[in-house]
């Protein structure tokens, strides 16, 4: 006889800690897209002066961070009501029930579908899904405790973008074709086998350069739009084939280095060999051609774009903590407690790093008290 397989009960705060992430990830991919088409039509890119693409990728970071912080629990609940309420209803209204297209290959003795109730129970899970969006209280609190709590999800927030990204931001800005592009990877995205940084030794490019060149495209992608070209083998059942790009562009290192200042010194400007996309080395050519900066917008999916939800779980799992810390009486350990343990690892790992230290003393600050507050009241006006 066939027997009921009993499914694993999925904790309903890990189902509200994935949503949580999902949407907070969404929301923020979503707003560096807007924020990036902004800085493109105020023609800020990634050519433009070092200080400036810095401050102007923090700031536009940091703005779309205070966006998906006010706003996921709007979002979150607009999406849970289309999914639980208006979806299930208009299914009903037309004459489509959960539990005629389920199959029932074993009934209970009351007579139940065992298939219809796991439907049931999947719909109950969803409709109490939650968004924690603003994680537990510590110790020290005070009349800015609500403010404290924004400050420090931005600041970790930020911080993570900055950790994953490393490259000061400059990812947020769209880049130019006659620059070196936002993705450019740099000495600090040290690899063992490749070269950080890879010297033009002529106006052509080597075969063991541009076999350097694919392995650096296949990691970093193209250093202007960041494409890694992963679509090529799924669909033209091709490989990735990037062009090794000359940065600054041949005819610009020329002009450069006829000022006689270089020409009397012979320090001469130098070329660094960078993986490009088929895309933008076609549209590269008139652009130096004719010195103006067409833009590159890039949208890959990469690591620091769950920076925002990264942050929401570690202070979560903070809030966790701090509840088991002040409730845990008994000496004897069951197997969900030891998930929950595995669970609370991340945070426990950053505060031995005096990490969080660090942001509640930010945080406890009364200047970026009175800043996010202004942030906070100018967001809820508009």
């Amino acid at each position: 006889m066939p027997t009921d397989l009993a499914l694993p009960v999925i904790p309903q705060a890990a189902v509200n800690a994935a949503a949580g992430g999902t949407v907070i990830t969404s929301v923020f991919y979503t707003s560096t897209l807007i924020a990036q088409r902004i800085s493109g039509s105020l023609r800020i890119h990634s050519g433009k002066a070092y200080p400036l693409t810095v401050v102007w990728g923090a700031c536009s970071t940091a703005i779309c961070l205070a966006f998906t912080h006010y706003n996921t629990e709007i979002i979150s609940q607009s999406i849970s009501h289309v999914l639980t309420k208006e979806i299930p209803n208009v299914l009903r209204q037309i004459g489509l029930e959960f539990n005629d297209y389920t199959p029932s290959s074993h009934r209970s003795g009351k007579g139940k579908n065992r298939g219809g109730d796991s439907i049931d129970d999947a719909i109950k899970m969803l409709e109490g899904i939650k968004i924690d969006y603003f994680p537990g209280k510590r110790w020290w609190q005070s009349r800015h405790s609500a403010v404290q709590h924004d400050a420090k999800q931005l600041f970790l927030g930020l911080s993570l973008y900055a950790l994953f990204e490393r490259r000061s931001f400059r990812t947020a800005l769209p880049s130019t074709l006659i620059s070196t592009g936002s993705y450019a990877h740099t000495p600090v995205h040290w690899h063992r086998k490749l070269p950080s940084v890879l010297l033009a030794t002529s106006e052509v490019a080597s075969s063991a350069q541009r076999r350097i060149i694919q392995q650096l495209g296949k990691i970093h992608g193209c250093h202007h739009c960041g494409s890694r070209q992963l679509v090529s083998p799924l669909v033209f059942n091709t490989s990735p084939n990037f062009i090794a790009d000359h940065m600054p562009p041949t005819k610009l290192i020329k002009e450069k280095n006829v000022a006689w200042y270089r020409q009397m010194t012979g320090i001469l400007a130098k070329q660094q060999l960078l993986p490009q996309c088929q895309t933008c080395f076609s549209r590269q050519g008139s652009a130096v051609k004719a010195g103006i900066d067409a833009l590159a917008y890039h949208r890959p999916f990469r690591s620091w774009h769950l920076a925002p939800a990264a942050a929401y779980l570690l202070l979560l799992s903070e809030k966790q903590v701090l509840a088991s810390s002040s409730s845990s009486s008994s000496s004897s350990i069951t197997a969900p407690e030891v998930l929950e343990n595995l669970s609370f690892l991340p945070y426990r790992l950053l505060q031995e790093c005096r990490i969080f230290d660090v942001i509640d003393w930010l945080t406890g600050q009364p200047p970026v008290l009175e800043m996010i507050d202004f942030v906070e009241s100018w967001i809820k006006l508009k």
